[in-house]
């Protein structure tokens, strides 16, 4: 895997909104919806703690427009640095418990494959993104 594959697929803060009820198939979903760089149906893949600050940064977005207009959360995602040469050839399940579960998406090359960290909220698999600290807001 390049590091900027996997960036830009870990970066990416379910599918047509269905739950995803195995790990594998979140991680299929998640690689599918950034490859097509669809934000809205990234946006209920990604693990609560990373929705939820979306979501407040896109009230807070909306705020500063001065309510003209909503400012979705899924828009203030962006897809950049995805390989368009990248084919899902099948997700491997690495490790899973009830809660947390690693797998590894492999690509047509052998040399292209990264690992998602998933955990299960609210009844379905969700993409963990790293989340870098919140930035201090100012009055």
């Amino acid at each position: 895997m390049t590091r900027r594959t996997g960036t830009a697929f870990a970066l990416a803060l379910a599918a047509c909104g269905a739950a995803q009820q195995t790990p594998n198939a979140a991680a299929e979903a998640f690689v599918q919806a950034t490859q097509r760089g669809d934000t809205a149906a990234l946006l209920p893949l990604l693990d609560g703690p990373a929705r939820a600050r979306l979501t407040a940064a896109a009230a807070r977005a909306s705020d500063q427009v001065g309510g003209r207009r909503t400012i979705a959360p899924s828009a203030l995602l962006r897809v950049v640095d995805v390989d368009p040469t990248f084919q899902l050839t099948r997700v491997e399940q690495l490790e899973a418990d009830e809660a947390t579960a690693k797998v590894r998406v492999h690509g047509a090359a052998a040399e292209r494959a990264f690992d998602l960290d998933l955990l299960y909220e609210e009844g379905a698999w969700r993409v963990h993104v790293p989340l870098p600290a919140a930035p201090a807001l100012s009055d």
